[in-house]
C-alpha cells in the first residue's frame, strides 16, 4: 500500500520466445532473467500482492520461493498472437480489487525498486490514470524512414539543424506500465485518451532484452554497477 492506495503488480512472462529460447528465464550474469524483476518488486515495498501470469511451468519455479502468486494462463492467451490487454484481464478477473495495476515483464531486469517506486507516487499525487516508463532517446534523429531501394525519407527536416536545439525526445521501454484498475479492466486507450505520466528512467536502467546482444549489454551494465557499490 502506498498512501492510502492499493496495488497489484502483475508479471506477464511467456514461456514460448522467438528470440531467444527460454527469454524470461534464460540466465543473465548468473541468474534467471525475472529474478531480477522479482527483486525490483521486492525492493519496491509497496506492493500488495505480486502476480505472475505465465503458460510456463518452468517460469513458475523459479519464483515459487517468493511472495508472488501463480496463474496459469489458458493456452489461448500464451499464442504470438495473444493481446497482453486480454492477458490481464484474465488476471483481474481471478483476484480481488484494487486501485492500482502495474504489469511488467522480466526483459527489463535493470529496473529498481525505486523505479516502482517513484512511478506510483508520481501516479497517486496527480491522480492521474496512468504512467508508463519511459527513456531519453539517445538520438534527436528519430523518425526516419528506409523504403524501396533503402531510399530516406523524414530526413530532410533535420537539415542544418544542430542536436542541441532539438527537444527531448522519449521512447517507452516496456518496463513500467501502471494505472487505475479500471484503465486495465475496460482496455482502455491511455496513449491518446487518458491523462497518462510519464515516468523516466536513466538508459542504463532501460535494456529491454530482445537477442543475444541485448543480454550481453545487461550483463556489462549489472557488472558494472556491482563494481561501483
Amino acid at each position: 500500500m502506498l498512501k492510502g492506495k492499493t496495488f497489484l503488480c502483475i508479471i506477464a512472462a511467456r514461456g514460448g520466445s522467438k528470440g531467444i529460447k527460454g527469454k524470461n528465464i534464460y540466465p543473465v550474469a548468473g541468474k534467471p532473467m525475472i529474478s531480477y524483476i522479482a527483486d525490483a518488486i521486492e525492493e519496491a515495498e509497496f506492493f500488495d500482492d505480486c502476480i505472475l501470469t505465465t503458460d510456463s511451468k518452468e517460469i513458475a519455479a523459479v519464483v515459487l520461493s517468493r511472495n508472488i502468486t501463480t496463474r496459469l494462463r489458458p493456452a489461448e492467451l500464451a499464442t504470438d498472437t495473444a493481446a497482453i490487454a486480454d492477458v490481464v484481464v484474465d488476471v483481474l478477473e481471478n483476484v480481488k480489487h484494487y486501485d492500482y495495476v502495474c504489469l511488467t515483464s522480466p526483459c527489463t531486469p535493470l529496473l529498481i525498486g525505486k523505479d516502482f517506486f517513484n512511478a506510483a507516487v508520481k501516479l497517486v499525487d496527480a491522480d492521474a490514470d496512468m504512467c508508463v516508463s519511459v527513456t531519453e532517446c539517445p538520438s534527436p534523429y528519430t523518425g526516419l524512414i528506409c523504403g524501396k531501394d533503402n531510399e530516406m525519407s523524414g530526413f530532410g527536416q533535420y537539415y542544418g539543424m544542430r542536436r542541441q536545439y532539438f527537444r527531448k525526445q522519449y521512447y517507452l521501454n516496456n518496463g513500467i506500465y501502471m494505472g487505475k484498475w479500471k484503465v486495465f479492466e475496460n482496455k482502455e486507450n491511455y496513449y491518446t485518451q487518458l491523462k497518462t505520466l510519464a515516468a523516466i528512467i536513466p538508459r542504463e536502467r532501460s535494456v529491454d532484452i530482445d537477442t543475444a546482444a541485448d543480454i550481453i549489454f545487461a550483463e556489462h551494465l549489472l557488472r558494472g554497477a556491482e563494481n561501483g557499490k
